[in-house]
């Protein structure tokens, strides 16, 4: 137990993060779980933004990502091996 008649040091910014941390992971994990929010929370069923994101939820593109890919031979035009190589 410190001595009541000595003054306290000052915390180092190390103990303050530490015991900041430690206050934080403590609230996190009695906060309720919450579900992950979609891009049309809040808007109504009808609004043109919800119906465009059911839609692209129907087609495999609405979760891809476009990829633009060149390939090309220095000594030469793609060969039929090639282009079966690269699909």
């Amino acid at each position: 137990m410190p001595d009541p008649k000595q003054p306290r040091r000052p915390k180092t910014t190390e103990e303050i993060l530490a015991e900041m941390e430690a206050m934080s992971s403590n609230v996190g994990s009695r906060a309720p779980e919450q579900p992950d929010a979609e891009p049309t929370d809040g808007l109504p069923a009808g609004a043109q933004s919800t119906q465009v994101t059911d839609l692209q939820n129907r087609f495999p593109s609405g979760r891809a990502t476009p990829v633009l890919v060149v390939v090309e031979r220095a000594d030469g035009p793609l060969t039929p091996a090639d282009d079966r190589s690269v699909g």
